[in-house]
C-alpha cells in the first residue's frame, strides 16, 4: 500500500502522521512525500514481514515518542532526518536512514533485538543523545560525524566512517565486548573516551589528534593508524597529543589494560607492570644505581 503527497503549486506535499496508523495485512507500507514526512504518531504493522518505506522530498522529522512497530524501516529523507523524540524500537527488523544532506538524533535512541541499525547521510551526522542496542550500529557520512553527547555509543558494534571528520566531543565510556572503528580524514579526540573491553580502532587517513585522556582498561585494545603524507603546515601526518599554554599535554593516552596496542601495523607491549617488564624478551632490564658525588 502507497500514499503519496503531491505538492500543488510549490504548496502542501507533506504527510503528517497525526493519529495512529495499522495495517495487519503483513505487506508493506509506503508513505511518499514531495516536501514533508512528520511523524506524530505509531505506526504499528501487525505481520511478519510489515515493512514500512519512508520516503521526503525535503526533511523526515520524527516527533513521536516509540512509533515504529514494523520490520523492516527504510527512511530515506531528500534533506535532513530528524530524530526528536525519544526512540525505543523492539521488532526484529533492520532500521536503515538514509538523507541527501544530514541526520541529526536529538533524543535517545535504543533497540532491543540483534538488528543492524544503519545512519547514512551525504553531508554530517550529529549524535546529540544516547544511541543504546544489541546489534551493529553505522554511521557513514559524506563530510563528518561528530558525537557530541556523553556515553552516546552503547552498542555491540560500531563502524563510523566520515569523508572528512571523526570528532568526539563529548566524553564516552564503552563497556561492551564489541568493537568501535572510525574512519576518517582527521579523527579530533575532544572529550574523554573510556573503555574497559573490546577494540577501539582508529583510522585516519591523515591525523589523530588527542586533545584529553583517553583511558583503556580491563581488556580495551587500541589500534591507530594514521596517513603517510604531510599537512598544510609542512609538518607529518600522525598522531598528535595537544598541549596546553604551559606546554603540558592535554592530549594523553593511559593503558592500563592487557589488551594490544597496535601503531602504525607494528604491535606494542604496555608496559605497566614491572614483572611484565622483567619477562619481555625484547628489553634488556638494567638497573644501575648512582650515589651522590661527596659520598663516593
Amino acid at each position: 500500500m502507497t500514499v503519496q503527497a503531491v505538492a500543488k503549486d510549490g504548496n502542501g506535499g507533506s504527510i503528517n502522521v497525526n493519529n495512529p496508523v495499522t495495517w495487519s495485512s503483513g505487506g508493506a507500507l509506503t508513505l511518499t512525500a514531495d516536501t514533508n514526512i512528520n511523524v506524530n504518531a505509531k505506526i504499528t504493522g501487525s505481520g511478519a514481514a510489515s515493512a514500512l518505506t519512508l520516503r521526503a522530498g525535503y526533511d523526515i522529522n520524527i516527533y513521536a515518542p516509540s512509533p515504529f512497530v514494523v520490520n523492516p524501516l527504510t527512511a530515506d529523507a531528500g534533506n535532513n532526518i530528524n530524530i526528536k523524540a525519544a526512540q525505543g524500537w523492539t521488532t526484529a527488523g533492520s532500521w536503515a536512514f538514509t538523507a541527501a544532506n544530514s541526520i541529526f538524533v536529538y533524543d535517545t535512541v535504543n533497540w532491543s533485538e540483534n538488528t543492524p541499525l544503519a545512519l547514512s547521510a551525504y553531508s554530517a551526522i550529529n549524535i546529540n543523545a544516547a544511541i543504546t542496542g544489541s546489534g551493529a550500529l553505522g554511521l557513514n557520512a559524506g563530510t563528518d560525524v561528530s558525537i557530541n553527547a556523553p556515553s552516546t555509543l552503547a552498542v555491540n558494534t560500531l563502524t563510523a566512517t566520515a569523508s572528512d571528520n571523526i570528532n568526539i566531543n563529548g566524553p564516552q565510556s564503552w563497556t561492551a565486548r564489541g568493537s568501535w572503528t572510525f574512519t576518517g580524514n582527521n579523527i579530533n579526540i575532544s572529550d574523554i573516551p573510556n573503555w574497559t573491553t573490546g577494540a577501539l580502532a582508529l583510522n585516519a587517513g591523515a591525523n589523530i589528534f588527542v586533545n584529553n585522556l583517553m583511558t583503556a582498561t580491563g581488556s580495551g585494545s587500541l589500534v591507530a593508524t594514521y596517513g603517510s603524507g604531510a599537512n598544510a603546515n609542512g609538518s607529518p601526518n600522525g598522531l598528535y597529543m595537544s598541549l596546553d599554554t604551559s606546554g603540558s599535554y592535554t592530549g594523553r593516552i593511559y593503558f592500563s589494560s592487557n589488551g594490544r596496542v597496535t601503531l602504525q601495523g607494528q604491535n606494542y607491549t604496555a608496559i605497566n607492570r614491572l614483572r611484565i617488564l622483567m619477562r619481555s624478551r625484547k628489553i634488556q632490564l638494567r638497573i644501575t644505581c648512582l650515589a651522590p658525588v661527596s659520598s663516593i
